[in-house]
């Protein structure tokens, strides 16, 4: 039991870098603190290590276009 809690910590930290996978966050609001606006409908693109890529803005796939 005791060998067990000294591992659980350890086992605790590297988690996160068993799930890391790059993605998209969707965001409805976001603040640009450079320019002290508040963007609408954002996404912000992110690579497997969690650094930001790009933000943009958000369009979903098939609204507003028509053939």
């Amino acid at each position: 039991m005791p060998n067990l809690l000294l591992v659980l910590p350890f086992l605790g930290m590297l988690s996160p870098l068993a799930f890391s996978a790059p993605g998209a966050i969707r965001c409805g609001k976001l603040l640009d603190v450079r320019s002290g606006q508040m963007l609408v409908d954002q996404t912000v693109v992110f690579d497997a290590s969690g650094t930001i890529t790009s933000v943009g803005s958000y369009e979903a796939p098939g609204w507003g276009h028509r053939d």
